[in-house]
């Protein structure tokens, strides 16, 4: 999850967001190339139901490669590009993609945030996988996301979303937890009907949100079950006890607002329109 917003962001983003250490203790619990929930079996539910075979996709705040990966290896997409606004992530993906044997399908690029350096209709698919979170302009971005998608083509994601409504207190506090410590986030999250709103205000048809939350409250039990057991020696040795303890936490509020239902893991996706 790598896509900033404002310069200062981006500046930050680039150059801590994403330590060795906490890259290696975050794929401990989520897999080999992913900051984020699910791994390759995410991959699989987010595309549910779209072929991607022989298609242009674009990956949006691509991290580290996982899902680049998946998109070419085994959902056979033609052409992958990848695209971030974190240098450090980049050349790891690039290493992931050169050990996979994988150069001549996917290739990377360091973006800015803002309006995306693609021409218009140029991509048969947008993927994202648990990015647009960290992204405070949504509307914008989904603008360009449509622009740049063929007549006919799919935005296909996932995100970290919030139940409609006011936001909760407990929520709040979370997400404040998240922008401290050593390793700062800054989550921007819309809500479910925000996000199939925008979706349809530019033009999308076809639009669809799913509600990961119940799935998400057993894995994020999982994921915490191997940070405090198998994975702790490790973790402490990578990130220093104190940062491994503030990760624990993170992850036990994180399961307070998913058993509250304010806190909505969610796929979604959306086509454009052939005529437009």
């Amino acid at each position: 999850m790598s896509m900033k917003t404002s310069g200062t962001e981006h500046d930050q983003a680039s150059a801590d967001a994403y330590p060795d250490a906490d890259v290696a203790s975050l794929q401990l619990v989520w897999g080999q190339g992913f900051l984020s929930p699910g791994g390759s079996e995410a991959v699989t539910r987010i595309l549910d139901g779209i072929d991607i075979s022989g298609r242009e996709v674009l990956d949006l705040g691509c991290g580290i490669g996982g899902p680049s990966i998946e998109l070419a290896k085994t959902f056979n997409a033609r052409r992958v590009l990848g695209v971030d606004v974190n240098q450090g992530n980049l050349n790891r993906a690039r290493q992931a993609v050169a050990a996979a044997s994988l150069d001549d399908r996917i290739t990377f690029r360091l973006v800015e945030p803002g309006p995306l350096p693609l021409d218009d209709m140029s991509v048969d698919v947008v993927f994202s996988k648990d990015a647009l979170v960290e992204v405070q302009d949504k509307d914008l971005l989904l603008a360009e996301i449509i622009r740049v998608l063929r007549p006919g083509g799919w935005l296909v994601a996932s995100d970290w979303l919030r139940a409609d409504g006011p936001v909760s207190p407990a929520l709040q506090r979370w997400v404040d937890f998240s922008a401290s410590g050593d390793s700062p986030h800054s989550f921007h999250l819309a809500s479910l009907g925000e996000v199939a709103d925008t979706l349809r205000n530019l033009g999308f048809i076809n639009v669809e949100v799913r509600n990961q939350n119940t799935w998400y409250r057993d894995e994020a039990r999982r994921e915490l079950a191997l940070k405090t057991g198998r994975f702790w020696p490790q973790i402490v040795a990578l990130r220093g006890e104190g940062d491994a303890k503030q990760s624990v936490q993170f992850h036990q509020a994180m399961i307070e607002v998913l058993d509250s239902g304010d806190f909505c893991p969610s796929n979604f996706r959306a086509q454009r329109p052939v005529a437009r």
